[in-house]
């Protein structure tokens, strides 16, 4: 005998208690509430957020599946426009590179022949983690900054060529006269070389 498969007509109808899908608004009597956790900046909770990456050396994916944390989306909405909190963060992070060398450095303490394999990937792993974290601070690549004085931009300065048709025949001859002069001396300069 063959099994009739079930239809979603079969199974009983039970009335939905919210007909809103999670996340969104739903309207109360002309109130407005809130699904799901905190969405709203406050300096105690980005010092929450702060401190898990400094003192746990956790990741922000990690801190914001917790309890009582905002979601991932919003953190990374509050490092796009909020420079304090993202300098914070960047600084965090640097932390707690420092955190994941302390790490390597207890497990390859510890490492036994038996499980160096295993210790060799959970360091290289931390060491890793390190460069991402604080390149300039663990990176083996060299980075290369240019700077202007005191580190602020590079200074350019733009140099046109004379406009000769604007001088006079006197000054005209000068100019020739001295290009003549300065072409001798460095062709005199590459003979010498040789």
């Amino acid at each position: 005998m063959a099994r009739k498969s079930k239809s979603a007509r079969d199974f009983p109808r039970e009335p939905l208690e919210d007909p809103a899908p999670p996340g969104s608004c739903r309207l109360s009597k002309a109130k407005i509430t809130r699904r799901g956790r905190p969405s709203d900046y406050s300096d105690a909770l980005a010092d929450r957020i702060i401190a898990e990456i400094v003192e746990n050396g956790r990741l922000l994916v990690d801190i914001c599946a917790d309890d009582g944390m905002p979601n991932r989306a919003t953190v990374y909405r509050w490092l796009a426009d909020r420079r304090d909190f993202a300098s914070r963060v960047d600084r965090a992070r640097e932390a707690a590179a420092d955190h994941s060398v302390s790490k390597a450095r207890v497990i390859a303490e510890k490492c036994t022949s038996e499980t160096a394999n295993a210790d060799r990937v959970k360091i290289s792993h931390y060491q890793w983690e390190a460069t991402r974290m604080a390149p300039k601070k663990y990176s083996e690549r060299r980075l290369n900054e240019l700077t202007g004085k005191d580190g602020g931009p590079i200074e350019t300065t733009e140099r046109a060529s004379p406009d000769l048709a604007a001088l006079s025949p006197e000054q005209r001859d000068a100019y020739e006269a001295a290009l003549r002069q300065a072409r001798q001396i460095l062709l005199k300069g590459r003979s010498d070389e040789k």
